[in-house]
């Protein structure tokens, strides 16, 4: 299913919400993941079929040619190349000056360790792996190569997305952990602490750096390092109007958490609150220097806050913001909890809007868990979760 609706009347700062679409809801289970323009002007979304790297995960992909209003299918699946294996993509994807699409992705191994262990239900958090990046030339209809990462680190996650550094490297921003389930009971049984960095077992986050347009990668620059008390997981940069590099990271407190770098990602500041209430975001550099924040409101957030995918714009490099506002579904049903959306991307359209890609919640989708398959009683939300695009103009523009 696809539709939209023009909704003239929301302003977010400068921004004014044009069209809001249903890009996908054709199968169970999809939770977004990011999107790209091409060189040619082909916006390339993609999302995983199921939600956190659950065994069997593939990565799927839809193009727009007509600035993200209407869809289709394009390209083949990303598979696991490891039995119970799972592949799972995130914000990343990147556009090179010769035209070149760029994806990171992990490639999970299956971390069972017994009868007892259901594959289905063993999600990404610090399972082994294997880093890789995806490379198309031909505007992502096709994948030329995967690439395997070497790094030191047995579990790895890329979140946020590439981007270059002023002296013409790329950086990757990853998720690494030198413990996997296969030696942590709590986290592979779904206890969720260690993945964001607990005192017995943390989570560092930093950047993979190549000076090959992606070729090799070198350099590990740590942004946050493990333990940390702020148990900071998955972060998203961008490039502020002075220069500098903003890390926003998700943690387990009701805001976003803030670290900043002067010298060009080698070294960072320690996380500070900031005023967002966001988890699962991304951060958007745009023309001019303005910072563009989208992101789903924390489950602790007050009661003040609005449900849903939240929205928000800078003009001063990330040091105030206008009121979070939430992005209206496209199907009309206002969220009722936190999980029922996220995992935005940000792109500019080559028409000069910008689209926001994400996954929103319909509880009337056909699609349901097996009735005897009691384990997933407790997160049914995730078979009705479809993608979704938001798309803005500029009323300065």
């Amino acid at each position: 299913m696809q539709g939209g609706k023009s909704v003239s009347d929301l302003m977010i700062g400068p921004y004014r919400l044009v069209d809001s679409r249903v890009v996908y809801d054709r199968t169970m289970m999809q939770l977004s993941a990011g999107a790209a323009v091409c060189a040619n002007g082909d916006v390339v979304a993609y999302w995983n079929r199921h939600t956190d790297a659950i065994v069997g995960n593939e990565a799927h992909f839809m193009r727009s040619t007509d600035n993200a209003r209407t869809w289709e299918m394009t390209g083949e699946p990303l598979s696991s190349e490891f039995e119970e294996g799972s592949v799972h993509v995130a914000t990343g994807m990147a556009v090179l000056e010769d035209g070149s699409l760029l994806l990171p992705f992990a490639d999970y191994q299956s971390g069972r360790m017994g009868p007892d262990d259901h594959p289905r239900r063993m999600k990404n958090r610090h399972r082994p792996g294997k880093l890789k990046l995806a490379v198309s030339t031909d505007h992502g209809h096709h994948w030329d190569r995967i690439l395997e990462i070497a790094t030191p680190f047995p579990f790895c996650y890329p979140f946020g997305r590439l981007f270059r550094c002023l002296d013409g490297a790329l950086a990757m921003p990853v998720l690494v952990s030198m413990e996997t389930c296969l030696s942590n009971q709590s986290e592979r049984r779904g206890d969720g602490s260690g993945f964001f960095g607990s005192e017995s077992w943390g989570t560092e986050s930093g950047l993979l750096v190549s000076r090959d347009d992606g070729k090799t990668w070198g350099d590990w620059r740590v942004i946050v390092p493990a333990p940390n008390e702020q148990r900071c997981g998955e972060c998203t940069i961008a490039r502020c109007e002075d220069g500098s590099l903003l890390a926003m990271h998700r943690n387990m407190s009701p805001v976003w958490l803030a670290s900043r770098s002067i010298d060009d990602g080698a070294t960072w500041s320690a996380p500070e609150p900031t005023g967002l209430h966001g988890e699962c975001g991304c951060l958007f550099g745009a023309p001019g220097g303005r910072l563009i924040a989208a992101y789903r409101s924390t489950r602790n957030a007050p009661p003040e806050v609005p449900v849903g995918l939240l929205m928000c714009v800078s003009e001063d490099s990330g040091r105030t913001w206008t009121p979070e506002t939430p992005l209206p579904d496209p199907k009309g049903r206002p969220a009722r909890a936190s999980h029922e959306t996220g995992m935005p991307d940000i792109v500019r359209l080559a028409s000069g809007e910008v689209a926001v890609i994400w996954y929103s919640y319909d509880p009337d989708l056909p699609y349901g868990f097996p009735s005897n398959d009691t384990g997933w009683a407790g997160v049914g939300h995730f078979v009705k979760r479809y993608v979704a695009a938001s798309i803005l103009a500029d009323s300065n523009v």
